[in-house]
């Protein structure tokens, strides 16, 4: 199968802001859209159209948080940016393509993988069943040292929809909204939009969602016959949960974390009874749409992050007696505690010990949930990329493929993202 354009990026960390090279410097225009991205003095991406802002938000923000300036300046949405001069040549972010018109606008798919470390095959996990992937892999460009800006999924999206750092959105948790920070912000989807794509988003995308952003948002929690976790006894335990703390009154996060289920599980059932498989259908039902414009489709996928629910048979695929504790199964000597975490994510499960290490038997049933989640997911790209063939799009579509962060699977005998080590 041969893609007019393939893009995989699929590392530790990826945002757009993290490579101020997104988008070519060297070229007078964006090779995929045809249209002019502009990176400021900041090396930030920004965008020459009418809804523009300015670069100086940025260097404003960071003002404001050195206590340089108030409030951050916005200027006219009109401003027109200069092309920065150009001392020597630089290489594009990705550029691969067979088109045989440069005029023509491509198709879009950027598949968002949440929580995914480079624990491939085509990264050289030979352990790992990830065919689809790697297959995309070796027709594409695949980058081995992209990094995010912060390994937290909200600040790390949206500094990649966005071009800026999380200093400059202001974004660094779950909860602050970026249209609250920098209202006047021009989203990739925003500037997808104006450039005469149609944009539909489905899945976890921005994280915390905002449809206006979109022509088309599909809310994937809504899509018919999906359930988390599938097991009578886990579900039976879940609901007697939920009715003790509805008579306790309990509310909010409280609530959340009294009827959260275990880490793992694997139900023989099909995959389209997980919100990811439901996903990947609703997907191909809109590939086989015809439409005049051409089309932006981000599709977010929520595996492998907590909690490791998959079909058995993706679990089936790894021998767990064959699978090992991390040998640097320890905190790293010398290392201070700030830069150490307690995993609070994974403790919220009902199977996981609120403190105190892991057995190893749970620590390699994690390791093996997270692997069969990861196979799970590159089962649903390939029946996207298979879509896109027997739609005949595989021509004329740009396939990109990112990760928000990374994910410790006990290494330094720690879980979870939210610190700065490498595998975050």
């Amino acid at each position: 199968m041969k893609m007019k354009t393939i893009i995989l990026v699929c590392s530790i960390f990826l945002t757009l802001a993290s490579t101020p090279h997104v988008y070519s410097q060297e070229a007078k225009v964006d090779p995929f859209t045809g249209l002019t991205p502009l990176i400021n003095a900041e090396n930030d991406l920004v965008y020459q159209s009418e809804f523009e802002t300015s670069e100086k938000i940025d260097r404003s923000m960071w003002q404001v948080r050195q206590g340089q300036a108030s409030t951050p300046k916005v200027v006219s949405k009109n401003l027109a940016l200069k092309q920065p001069k150009q001392t020597k040549k630089t290489r594009p972010f990705v550029y691969a393509s067979n088109s045989q018109s440069s005029n023509s606008q491509p198709n879009i798919l950027l598949i968002s993988v949440d929580d995914l470390r480079p624990e491939l095959k085509c990264y050289g996990a030979e352990h790992m069943v990830t065919p689809n992937i790697d297959q995309l892999a070796s027709q594409g460009l695949k980058f081995s040292h992209a990094y995010c800006q912060q390994a937290v999924c909200l600040p790390s999206r949206i500094s990649m929809f966005t071009g800026m750092r999380p200093d400059s959105t202001g974004v660094h948790n779950l909860t602050t909204r970026f249209r609250k920070t920098i209202p006047d912000v021009v989203t990739l989807t925003q500037h997808l939009r104006k450039s005469g794509y149609r944009t539909t988003g489905i899945g976890k995308v921005y994280h915390d969602e905002q449809p206006e952003e979109w022509d088309q948002w599909i809310d994937s929690k809504t899509l018919p016959g999906v359930s988390e976790y599938h097991q009578k006894s886990v579900t039976d335990d879940i609901s007697n949960r939920t009715a003790m703390a509805k008579q306790e009154g309990l509310k909010g996060k409280k609530l959340r974390q009294y009827i959260k289920g275990p880490a793992v599980e694997a139900a023989a059932v099909p995959d389209a009874l997980f919100e990811d498989g439901a996903i990947t259908d609703r997907v191909i039902e809109i590939i086989k749409q015809e439409s005049a414009q051409p089309l932006f489709l981000t599709v977010g996928y929520h595996r492998p992050h907590l909690p490791f629910v998959a079909p058995k048979k993706y679990w089936d695929l790894y021998d767990r007696s064959s699978i090992k504790i991390p040998a640097n199964y320890s905190l790293p000597v010398g290392s201070p505690k700030i830069a150490h975490s307690t995993w609070g994510e994974l403790r919220a499960y009902s199977d996981i010990p609120k403190q105190g290490p892991l057995s190893d038997d749970k620590a390699l049933e994690l390791i093996h949930g997270y692997y069969a989640s990861i196979s799970f997911i590159d089962a649903q790209i390939g029946k996207l990329l298979n879509a896109l063939t027997a739609q005949g799009h595989d021509q004329n579509t740009v396939v990109i493929l990112v990760s928000d962060h990374g994910w410790k699977l006990g290494e330094h005998s720690m879980w979870c993202k939210h610190t700065n080590f490498q595998l975050d």
